[in-house]
Parts: structure tokens; C-alpha cells; sequence
């Protein structure tokens, strides 16, 4: 990349002389450490002066090639807070870039009130569940919808189109009513709802746009929460949404956990479906069943053995232990086997989630939903045929579970939430563990019927491969986002084919391949090594005792753990799973394309020959 040692060097000193705020050091990893730029400059910086000075030199100096595309990339991302879960938490690589800024200071860390008692200004950098807690116990005020991770920052979360849910309710960008960015001019402007680009802007920017120091949004006077937890068979579930389920109270998401028996679309005295039904009641209602402290607790527990005891990469090696271990832990500790109901505070219910693995893979797809709600219907009924193909090939690639929410959604630009009069959308994510044996070749599977058959749209910071056909999905949505970011520059004075903020990826998906910046190797990369190289007996003594109970499952856990467990492998059997690295081509098909025969990996027959 054009960052040459030489430029590299000179922004330091620049930063030095003029006694900007800024910190400076080397290398970059989001959250779930599946991307890295090892040798990007991270400059964490204090304050909006800081960062205008320094926009405005790179701009200086992106101005000097006579080939555009040698231009310095920058982009932002979350994270320099000394604080757990900082980090970024997209799964994309919206972040390459030779530098990536973090804006931590309090300058981007902010709330404030405005001339509209429903309406706060909020600092980019503010994360969500932060935000919430302040708008609750300061401002008697609620975000009507927000991120279930409360974790996303405000910038990162509408600049890649995040949502909730909420029958009712918008995407979280939905929420704006205004936005201010520090454009690569280094000029600073704000535009709201009167301005002709603020919908398609607003949308999803991607980060385009500028760099965004802060949003105002749309609250509603604070209410608590009650909660109906329902555990449900996938089958009653199913017959619920068919009867309207999720038309019937304001906030409803559902949790479906694969057990991977043949039977699961009809076995209805099998539980492994949770129904969360949420509706506002005033805070003067008495809490119920709530205790935020010892569930955070128990989750922040769960995930430390997880990761402690290489649960996933027990898994990835021997995935014959799958199908009980989802049946004896998973259905048992995330669904649970009777109703019950909470009420507390806002943030903490809506947020219950607050605990997370580093290691995950995640494919969110939103899809439009017609009254008849047929759609989720037929996302569950695939997910659960799919699953049981490919437990007959032996391999169990969802070791988590399936979400799916349910909001109005945002129209506007390259919003996923976009849908036509009459529609709202369904946000379905399928979360597993990398290095599952299978699980690219299912993920790929889903994926294509979710955007293909469903008409969905992917999750700009989950799971957006390059060689997708971005602009079938969004039609003439993407041409006017397009259209209208090379009239913002224009209008303000800038040449986007040096913008700073376009690296490879927007690129790829803009379908802008003649601005794409010249770089010798991408510096985004995906972790090419994410499991530990404990040997399957010894992770399986480790997790043996946690297994307990007198069930089928449990028992056929047991011995298997312990047949594992005494199994005399030599240390130097040991085994490294591995994710395909860049230079793999991708099996993400394009729209049509027949599916190819799945192949196994070689590596993954040699684990197997050598675990046997």
C-alpha cells in the first residue's frame, strides 16, 4: 500500500510537531479476531481538532500521486477504550485500510440534549448499551430500537445498516434525525432530514461519507420491559408464527438451536425453540424474576470455560460429539424447559445478552416478510431440512443457534431493512464456531437460499463476500447511493477517485473497480489460525467433568469424552485447524449458479484419520 515508510514516518512527525492528541502504534484485530491488519498504523485519537488537522495533511498528500488509486487509505473503527468488548465487533472488512482511526477521546464520547426534548445528540464513538443506560437513569428517555449487542458503537452501527427489533420500528439508522461528518477535505458538515442525500446517506454510509463525530436521534419516554420467555418444539413454533406471532406484541425474537434429529419440523415434544416477547410498562411496575447481576455472571462464566477449555475446538476436531453435545448443553442451558416472565429495568432486559466468544461465525441475512409471515416459515424449514442433510454426511456445522427478529425497517440507500408498502423484514442469523467441519459449504448453502429464494439482503457487518452480485440484489438502490456519493464529493469539492475512505472492499462491492487503490497484498486478512494445538484427549479430560446427569445424551457424552480422554495419542499428533486462507477461492455462488458437490478437505481426513 501506498503508506511507504517514508509517508509513514512523516504523519508521525506531523503529529509530533503540531501536539495533536494522538496515540500511535501498530497492527489491528477486531473482536473476534477473525480479521487482522498487522501492519496498519492504529492512532487513537483524543479530540475533533486532532483529527481534522490530521484529515486534512493526508488529504494533502493523496493529492501528490499522478495515479489516484496510490492513495493512503484510512478508515475508523471501534476500540481503544481499556474496557472489555471495545473492540470492533464487524465481521467484514470495512476496516482495511493503512491506517485505522479510533476516536476515543470524550469529544466522540457523548450525550447531550437538543431543542426537542425527544431528541439527544450522541458522540459516534458512544457504544449502544452505554447509550441506553444514560438515556434511562438521566433522561427518562429509551432508544425505541437499538442493537440486542449492546456493544456496536453509534457510527459502526448505523454505518452498516444494524438492527433490532420491533414490529414498529426502523433499522437503528432509522433513528436520525440529523448527522454531522468530518469530511477527507477536512471540512465538517451536518445535514438532517431536509437535505435531498440525508435518507440514502443514512441509510448505510459504509463509512463513505466521512468520518461521522456524531448523530441526533429519536427517543421515547422510558419504560421498563416485561419479558415472556416461551419454550416451544420447532414445530409449535412454527405454527405460531403462522398464526402471527410476530405481529402480536410489539418486540418479538425467536432462538432456534439445532439438535440435528431427523425429526425436528414434527417432533413437537421436542424444546429447542425460546420465544422472546418484550412490551413496554411503566416504571413504576415492580420488577419480576430479574436478576441482571447473577445472569451476566452466569454467562460471563459459561463463555470462560468455553474458551478456557477449548470447548469449539474439541468440537471442530471430533464433530461426532455435536449432535449430544447440543441435545445435553446447549438446549438445556440457552432454552431452558419451562415459561417464565421478567420485568426490570429497559436496558438490562433488552440487552440480556452482555457476554460473548471471540471465536464465531455469523451470517445475517434481512429478508422482506409479508403478513402471512410464509417467509420465516420457510428460512426455519430449510435451516432444519439442511440440517438434517448434512447430519446423514456425518457433519453438524451450527454448534450455536438461529435468531430471527422482526422490525419495520428503514427504506433509503443500501439500508438491509429496506421492503416494499405492506412488508417488514426478518433479520435471520446463523451463528456457529470456525473451523466446524462443513460449515462453509452449509453456510454457503443457506446463504445463497436466504438472498436467492428469500430476496434478502446481507448484513454489511456480518457476513459480505466480494464476488456477490450486490447490484441484482439492490437494483436501483445501488445506483442512487453510488450516484449520490460521487455528487457529495463533487459538491463539497473532493475527488473521490483519492478518497481515503474507498479501500478494495467498498470497491468490490460498488462495483467500482477503476477506483480501486493499488496495493501489493491486502493487509485485511482473514485469521488463518484460530484454534490451540491441545490435543483432542487432553481438551477431552478437561471437559469430561462438567458433564453431568443421568440422560441418553449426557451418558453417550460421557463415554465418548472418555473414550477421547484415554485415547494415546502421541504429543506429536497434535493438530492446528485452520480457516481457508485469502488466496482460497470462495464457494459463495452467484445468483443461478447450481451448487457444486460438496468436497471435503483433505486436512479435515487427516484430522479424522488421526483422531481414530
Amino acid at each position: 500500500m501506498p503508506l511507504t515508510h517514508i509517508n509513514r514516518k512523516y504523519l508521525l512527525e506531523f503529529i509530533h510537531q503540531n501536539k495533536l492528541h494522538i496515540k500511535a502504534k501498530e497492527g489491528w484485530e477486531n473482536f473476534s479476531q477473525n480479521l487482522r491488519q498487522p501492519k496498519a498504523l492504529v492512532l487513537d485519537i483524543e479530540d475533533v481538532e486532532s483529527l481534522q488537522k490530521l484529515v486534512k495533511e493526508i488529504y494533502s498528500l493523496n493529492e501528490e500521486p499522478e495515479d489516484p488509486n496510490d492513495r493512503i487509505l484510512y478508515r475508523v473503527a471501534a476500540g481503544g477504550r481499556d474496557i472489555p468488548y471495545s473492540e470492533s465487533f464487524s465481521l467484514t472488512p470495512g476496516a482495511e485500510a493503512d491506517i485505522v482511526f479510533r476516536l476515543t477521546g470524550e469529544e466522540f464520547h457523548y450525550l447531550e440534549e437538543t431543542e426537542n426534548e425527544k431528541v439527544v445528540r450522541v458522540g459516534a464513538s458512544m457504544q449502544i448499551g452505554e447509550l441506553d443506560e444514560k438515556l434511562y437513569h438521566h433522561y427518562n428517555l429509551i432508544l425505541p430500537t437499538s442493537s440486542l449487542i449492546k456493544y456496536p458503537t453509534v457510527a459502526g452501527l448505523a454505518a452498516n445498516a444494524g438492527h433490532g427489533t420491533g414490529v414498529e420500528q426502523p433499522g437503528f439508522a432509522g433513528l436520525f434525525t440529523s448527522m454531522t461528518f468530518l469530511l477527507p477535505s477536512g471540512e465538517i458538515v451536518t445535514i438532517d432530514e431536509s437535505d435531498p442525500d440525508f435518507e440514502i446517506l443514512r441509510g448505510a454510509n459504509l463509512g463513505l461519507s466521512g468520518i461521522l463525530l456524531s448523530a441526533e436521534l429519536k427517543c421515547v419516554t422510558a419504560k421498563k420491559l416485561r419479558c415472556q420467555i416461551e419454550v416451544r418444539s420447532l414445530a409449535d413454533f412454527l405454527d405460531e408464527v403462522k398464526q402471527g406471532l410476530y405481529f402480536k406484541d410489539p418486540y418479538t425474537s425467536a432462538m432456534y438451536v439445532p439438535t440435528y434429529y431427523p425429526d425436528e419440523l414434527t417432533n413437537r415434544e421436542l424444546k429447542n425453540v425460546i420465544v422472546y416477547r418484550f412490551n413496554p410498562v411503566d416504571r413504576e411496575v415492580d420488577d419480576h424474576n430479574n436478576h441482571p447481576v447473577l445472569s451476566h455472571l452466569a454467562q460471563k462464566f459459561e463463555i470462560t470455560l468455553e474458551e478456557g477449555f477449548h470447548v469449539t475446538d474439541l468440537l471442530s476436531l471430533v464433530p461426532e460429539l455435536i449432535p449430544d453435545y447440543m441435545r445435553y448443553l446447549v438446549t438445556r442451558g440457552a432454552i431452558g424447559e419451562k415459561d417464565h416472565m421478567i420485568i426490570g429495568d429497559w436496558p438490562n432486559v433488552y440487552h440480556y445478552q452482555v457476554e460473548y466468544p471471540h471465536k464465531i461465525n455469523d451470517v445475517d441475512v434481512l429478508f422482506p416478510v409479508s403478513m402471512d409471515s410464509h417467509e420465516i416459515v420457510d428460512a426455519f424449514v430449510k435451516m432444519a431440512q439442511t440440517n438434517e442433510e448434512y447430519a446423514k454426511k456425518g457433519q453438524y456445522p451450527v454448534t450455536f443457534a438461529a435468531y430471527a427478529r422482526f422490525i419495520q425497517g428503514t427504506n433509503g440507500g443500501l439500508s438491509t431493512s429496506a421492503h416494499a408498502s405492506g412488508q417488514h423484514v426478518c433479520g435471520f442469523d446463523i451463528v456457529s464456531s470456525p473451523g466446524i467441519p462443513g460449515l462453509e459449504a452449509y453456510r454457503n448453502e443457506m446463504f445463497d437460499f436466504l438472498i436467492s429464494k428469500l430476496h434478502g439482503k446481507p448484513h454489511w457487518g456480518k457476513y459480505a463476500p466480494e464476488d456477490l452480485d450486490y447490484k441484482k440484489i439492490y437494483g436501483e438502490d445501488m445506483t442512487k447511493f453510488v450516484d449520490t456519493i460521487k455528487q457529495w464529493y463533487a459538491k463539497h469539492g473532493m475527488d473521490l477517485t483519492r478518497s481515503p475512505l474507498l479501500n478494495t472492499f467498498l470497491c468490490h462491492v460498488l462495483d467500482l473497480p477503476e477506483y480501486a487503490p493499488n496495493v501489493e497484498s491486502r493487509q485485511a486478512i482473514f485469521n488463518q489460525s484460530i484454534c490451540t494445538t491441545k490435543t483432542a484427549c487432553s481438551m477431552a479430560r478437561v471437559v469430561l467433568p462438567m458433564i453431568e446427569g443421568d440422560d441418553e445424551h449426557a451418558i453417550r457424552l460421557r463415554k465418548r469424552l472418555h473414550a477421547i480422554a484415554e485415547s494415546k495419542l502421541s504429543s506429536s499428533s497434535q493438530t492446528v485447524l485452520h480457516v481457508p486462507s485469502t488466496e482460497q477461492k470462495r464457494t459463495v455462488r452467484k445468483h443461478g449458479e447450481q451448487p457444486e458437490p460438496a468436497k471435503r478437505d483433505v486436512r479435515e481426513s487427516s484430522r479424522c484419520c488421526i483422531l481414530i
